[in-house]
């Protein structure tokens, strides 16, 4: 168990560590590449000092750097038909010497060699290709790897790590957890969660509890007390409970605790694949397979409640679930243009879909402060090409178990 400011935090039978942003008030990291050390005052590196995420949305990045940082995010920016008169100011801004804090380049959309390059790399292990053209390209060989699980390792145990998750990469199923014990949805989404362990051997979980008063947070140690490596945080805000209604103070707390779910997630390199859901939501049979058969960076299943009198099921997160700029609506067929034998296009989804590790690492985060937290989100994956597919034909119910 760690004590932190944040709250506490507890790891599976792995035994404590200390993840996340836990150099806040202590001596920052120390680096070491090879034998040496580097960083403030020749053997330590703070925590500003440390290579940048390089994030679209918030980061400076000049050309340089887009050619030399590669992932399959940025391929797919490039890609993408951008907005004519941002690409022109972006593009007047890098011909004058100036930086952009986005990537919308048609010297290099148009490079079929370039475009190539970006495709073989998007095809292999991104972290130790990564390393390899730092240390070509002249950069320190740790330049842009993503969260803080590295810190403190060497470049040959770095490369051995990413080696063996190449091999092993793990499944996490993620959620933000208050309250649910004495309403008997814990149990019941536990229990799912216990059925999908027979299909795959290589879940982990990860929890962020906070505020409950009730036994969540019990209920939740115990779990991850029997499963290695997973991860349980209380972070406590003093928030009352919120009505379920269309509040911008509501979905600011939530995408505050989800981005806390994100950073422990990023903490763990094995994870590939992360299933978000809402511990309220209950399912039956393989719900990770069914969504990996809509081939989608972030796919989701419908999230219904119970049915009504034609037999069909009542939409529940209709906030969230939008396709073309529409919301969905509550009764059967939901959303104009829904077909139910296979995947289909949207724009966001909610409540719980499967998403590709790839999403949180291109930096893209949950902000509810002007909408419902995961409609910036999935917007924002779908502006950098990613795609966000709901399967008509895999569906989780809220309150309660899939008839």
């Amino acid at each position: 168990m760690v004590n932190r400011q944040r709250g506490q935090i507890k790891i599976g039978r792995s035994g404590p560590i200390v993840i996340g942003n836990q150099y806040e008030n202590t001596q920052p990291p120390q680096v070491k590449i090879g034998s040496t050390s580097i960083g403030q005052q020749s053997s330590i590196v703070s925590k500003q000092q440390l290579p940048p995420q390089i994030y679209v949305n918030n980061c400076n990045v000049n050309i340089d750097d887009i050619k030399n940082f590669v992932t399959e995010g940025y391929r797919k920016i490039l890609l993408r038909d951008p907005d004519p008169i941002e690409l022109q100011r972006h593009t007047d801004l890098i011909s004058s010497g100036g930086t952009t804090n986005g990537i919308f380049l048609s010297d290099l959309r148009n490079s079929e060699e370039y475009i190539n390059e970006l495709g073989s790399w998007a095809t292999t292990n991104r972290g130790i290709k990564l390393i390899e053209y730092n240390k070509l390209s002249g950069r320190q060989w740790f330049f842009g790897l993503q969260g803080t699980w590295w810190w403190e390792m060497t470049e040959e145990d770095v490369i051995k790590k990413l080696e063996d998750v190449e091999k092993s990469p793990k499944i996490a199923i993620a959620s933000i957890v208050r309250d649910e014990e004495c309403n008997g949805n814990l149990g019941r989404f536990l229990g799912c969660c216990q059925d999908l362990e027979q299909y795959h051997n290589n879940i982990i979980y990860i929890f962020v509890e906070g505020d409950s008063s009730d036994r969540t947070y019990n209920v939740l140690n115990n779990w991850v007390n029997t499963r290695e490596g997973s991860i349980l945080e209380r972070m406590n805000k003093g928030t009352p409970h919120y009505p379920k209604i269309r509040s911008t103070t509501r979905t600011t707390i939530l995408g505050e605790l989800r981005n806390r779910l994100v950073d422990l997630i990023l903490s763990v390199p094995d994870i590939a694949e992360i299933l978000i859901i809402d511990a309220s939501y209950g399912w039956k049979g393989d719900l990770i397979s069914s969504l990996r058969e809509t081939n989608a960076d972030i796919a989701a299943p419908l999230a219904v409640m119970h049915k009504d009198r034609s037999g069909h099921h009542i939409y529940y997160d209709i906030w969230a679930f939008r396709k073309n700029g529409v919301e969905f609506k509550s009764y059967y067929p939901y959303i104009a243009g829904m077909v139910f034998d296979r995947p289909v296009d949207i724009d966001s989804a909610g409540g719980g879909y499967l998403m590709k590790r790839s999403v949180l690492e291109a930096g893209i985060r949950y902000d509810g402060r002007l909408d419902c937290e995961h409609v910036k989100l999935c917007n924002d994956a779908r502006r950098m090409g990613f795609s966000v597919k709901i399967n008509p034909m895999t569906y989780i119910r809220k309150g309660g178990m899939v008839e």
